[in-house]
């Protein structure tokens, strides 16, 4: 398929934990020239923005982008592998789980003395803090059943020690700040529910790490992050995809990245747990969201042809349709125009895995051959693109000159 010359190529990266790695294998084959979305050539994209785990990528891919893209995505690869990777002789670089019994069972566990302390300092915490929820329990004025529930916190005994650590060794502030790549981390403000959008310029030494773990703070699991004194969690608990996120930064050219597949795709017959069950609705969440943005786009892209043809004179070709989604999106093109950035024809290609990544809880699993796995995967999948079949959106101009091709 033709890339338009004068495009404004983004990539979005969406949430999903370790499924993080797919998105650098995805990365990998767009930037090497080997996917047919870019027509076999490089891809240098000038915007990337990123929600949860997407935010760690996209924040990797705007700091490494002056050595070319396609090398950043090497490097985006050496520190999934050597510093996210969990091995025999390695824990994981995002979080640990406190008090862990089975670590204890090593005969060997206490022969450093940091990990003596790691295990004082565990035992310190959890002491105190199921020491504050059976307080609340006691003095609480709520059901047994309500003060019962509030026991159970799985993030106490989640530790992103490790986290904080990675993003410190990795993350340079200044070389995102700078960057030829306009970088947009999503978050979500704990106490409004708002979505807050972080650039370059913010992602600077004193709140970088902060705003990449705050987007990565999955409620329920690890806790809220503060950032200039609010508190903020996972930005996919209301945009997972920030697909318009990327659309608002004026790219024309978006290569999305979703973690999950088609959800067609994804059997039900096997629906036996509550988690699977609670799995296939934030599936089915997230693709109702990712079909709002899609839908709107293929109008912004029907008004502007018609806006186009109108404008040659020439309206035999404006079907009935066409008028529908320009009257539905007349006022926001209208308000683009009045604001002096008009709005441009759109491609978005699409990339799904083909089949699902891992279960429930697969996306907190961070072994080294599972994420080599994916990366793989992600590889494959860009290099096999299929606009028809990934329901990517073309404009029709594009279209017909790819069918004339």
């Amino acid at each position: 398929m033709p890339i338009d010359p004068v495009s404004k190529p983004a990539v979005v990266f969406s949430g999903g934990g370790a499924y993080g790695a797919y998105e650098v294998g995805i990365l990998k084959a767009l930037t090497d020239g080997s996917s047919p979305a870019t027509a076999q050539r490089p891809l240098m994209p000038e915007v990337v923005t990123g929600t949860s785990v997407g935010a760690f990528n996209a924040a990797l891919l705007a700091m490494y982008a002056k050595d070319g893209t396609s090398t950043a995505a090497k490097r985006m690869e050496e520190v999934w592998m050597n510093d996210v990777a969990e091995t025999a002789s390695r824990e994981n670089g995002v979080y640990r789980v406190r008090g862990n019994p089975l670590r204890y069972l090593d005969p060997g566990a206490f022969r450093e003395p940091a990990e003596l302390f790691r295990a004082m300092s565990d035992a310190f915490y959890l002491s105190q803090d199921w020491s504050m929820r059976l307080l609340r329990f006691a003095a609480g004025r709520g059901s047994f059943a309500q003060r019962t529930s509030d026991l159970l916190d799985i993030s106490s005994f989640l530790s992103v020690e490790p986290f904080a650590r990675l993003l410190e060794k990795t993350l340079d502030a200044e070389a995102i700040a700078e960057s030829s790549v306009s970088a947009s981390i999503v978050a979500t403000n704990w106490q409004t529910g708002a979505i807050k959008v972080f650039t370059n310029r913010e992602i600077n030494a004193e709140h970088g790490p902060s705003i990449v773990m705050a987007s990565a703070a999955i409620p329920g699991i690890f806790q809220p992050v503060k950032v200039d004194g609010e508190d903020y969690v996972d930005g996919g608990v209301v945009l997972n995809t920030p697909l318009s996120t990327a659309l608002n930064a004026g790219a024309t050219e978006l290569h999305v990245v979703y973690m999950s597949p088609d959800v067609r795709n994804i059997p039900t017959g096997d629906l036996q747990a509550t988690l699977d069950v609670f799995d296939r609705v934030y599936h089915i969440m997230l693709a109702t969201k990712i079909a709002e943005d899609i839908t709107t786009a293929r109008w912004i892209n029907e008004g502007l042809a018609v806006l186009e043809r109108c404008g040659a004179a020439d309206v035999r070709d404006v079907t009935l349709e066409a008028e529908r989604s320009f009257i539905r999106v007349a006022s926001v093109i209208h308000n683009r125009i009045e604001a002096g950035r008009p709005y441009r024809p759109v491609t978005i290609h699409r990339y799904f895995p083909k089949r699902e990544l891992g279960g429930a809880l697969a996306m907190l699993n961070f072994e080294a051959g599972s994420l080599r796995a994916m990366m793989e995967m992600g590889v494959t999948d860009a290099r096999t693109h299929d606009c028809a079949a990934a329901g990517c959106v073309v404009p029709a101009r594009a279209a017909r000159a790819a069918s004339r091709k």
